[in-house]
């Protein structure tokens, strides 16, 4: 009887894994997005997908051009249509301390090599003067390859 209850259970679960798991392996792509603060800034973020595997690259700049934050990302990622989930090493400099992280993010691709980035957990950053800058979620860019 127990096994008649978790089985479909089971099946649909690794299923939906599955999925995830050969649509990352099969994906293979790049995009940059970039969105501009005015006066303050801006990010710049470039995404290579690789048979399942992500790497990162951020770079924040501000109003005068200088880099003010630089992030990098190294992992691997599950996929389900546009939406990407990610599972990665973070570091702040090649030679910094690594955390791990999940991002989950929405890619959309568009027509002419465009591309529209959506995330919910971009959150804030504070700018040397103390300001508190909300980071926008949506980001435009485009495909690399």
């Amino acid at each position: 009887m127990k096994y008649e209850f978790w089985l479909p259970i089971m099946v649909t679960v690794f299923t939906i894994l599955a999925f995830g798991i050969v649509s990352g392996v099969m994906t293979k792509g790049a995009h940059q997005f970039a969105v501009t603060y005015e006066n303050i800034g801006s990010d710049v973020l470039t995404l290579e997908l690789k048979n399942g595997r992500s790497k990162m690259r951020y770079v924040g700049y501000d109003a005068d051009g200088h880099v003010v934050q630089t992030k990098q990302l190294f992992g691997v990622f599950l996929r389900w249509g546009n939406h990407y989930f990610f599972y990665q090493i973070e570091q702040d400099q090649a030679h910094g301390q690594q955390t791990f992280n999940v991002k989950n993010l929405f890619i959309q691709q568009r027509g002419n090599n465009k591309s529209i980035l959506v995330s919910d957990q971009r959150g804030v950053y504070v700018t040397k003067s103390g300001k508190i800058l909300s980071l926008k979620g949506i980001l435009y860019g485009r495909t690399l390859r």
